[in-house]
């Protein structure tokens, strides 16, 4: 799936390309799981133009320096984090993280977890991981690559804590990424009060996020 995004960000990008003279800002947003593969597609670049990963195929037809901005909506960054929030949900067996056979996504084609059985390979798909390994000039170096991050959550949300964003947030500080914000949304939860009809509060918090995502695609 973070393929996917890839080959989307890259059709964006000529898409752009063939229709303005202008250049256009290309921000890239996605929600929980969402924002969890946006992450992994910009981190994965990065370290590829860093010199620190070789990337292939759908990674080649762009390059961090073609987006404005990453938005992460309440996002999961680190798996096995996530997995053990779930287990203290009850909703573990569930999870298509889940390493069992039997689970409710089994009859939707998804026997296998979708993060693979060995749970030692999950920090390979843990965002906040990637970043967190990498030490002195290494990080320098992908800081450089990285372009503007912004994270949103949402303070009631139960379905993916703050502390996931809390962290990716902290390693991106850590290699002193300067152009990265993470901002709470008090009372918000996992879908920060825009994807339900809650009149005054989801328009007012819809504001807030366009607000922010602006800034960010101008730093």
């Amino acid at each position: 799936m973070v393929d996917d995004v890839c080959r989307a960000i890259a059709w964006t990008k000529t898409f752009i390309m063939q229709r303005s003279k202008e250049q256009t800002p290309l921000i890239l947003m996605g929600h929980s799981a969402g924002a969890h593969l946006c992450a992994m597609a910009v981190v994965r670049r990065a370290l590829s133009e860093a010199g620190l990963r070789a990337e292939e195929g759908s990674f080649l037809g762009w390059s961090c320096s073609d987006l404005s901005a990453l938005v992460g909506l309440s996002g999961v960054y680190h798996i096995s984090d996530h997995f053990e929030h779930e287990a203290t949900r009850g909703v573990s067996e569930v999870s298509p993280m889940c390493g069992r056979k039997k689970n409710l996504f089994t009859t939707a084609g998804l026997a296998d977890p979708v993060m693979g059985a060995d749970r030692s390979l999950w920090d390979n798909n843990s965002p906040s991981k990637l970043v967190e390994d990498l030490r002195g000039e290494e990080g320098l170096r992908l800081s450089r690559c990285l372009p503007p991050v912004l994270l949103l959550h949402g303070t009631d949300d139960v379905v993916v804590p703050v502390s996931s964003s809390f962290r990716f947030f902290s390693a991106l500080k850590r290699i002193q990424h300067s152009s990265c914000k993470l901002r709470y949304l008090a009372g918000c939860d996992h879908g920060l009060g825009i994807y339900e009809d809650t009149g005054g509060a989801s328009k007012f918090w819809a504001e807030v996020i366009a607000q922010d995502v602006l800034m960010a695609s101008k730093r």
